[in-house]
């Protein structure tokens, strides 16, 4: 029984944490109009560039 809930737990983690990802992705799409990589880039190459 342990095992199982322990299994649950694992599973829902990896669900909520795709879902946290991939609604990061759209927020960033919606606001910025740039998917992720190029937002990260964008924020760790243009300071430096400067």
């Amino acid at each position: 029984m342990r095992s199982t809930h322990y299994r649950d737990w694992i599973a829902w983690s990896v669900v909520a944490a795709i879902a946290v990802v991939v609604g990061t992705e759209y927020y960033i799409q919606r606001t910025t109009g740039l998917s992720t990589p190029e937002y990260v880039y964008k924020i760790v190459v243009t300071p430096t560039s400067n």
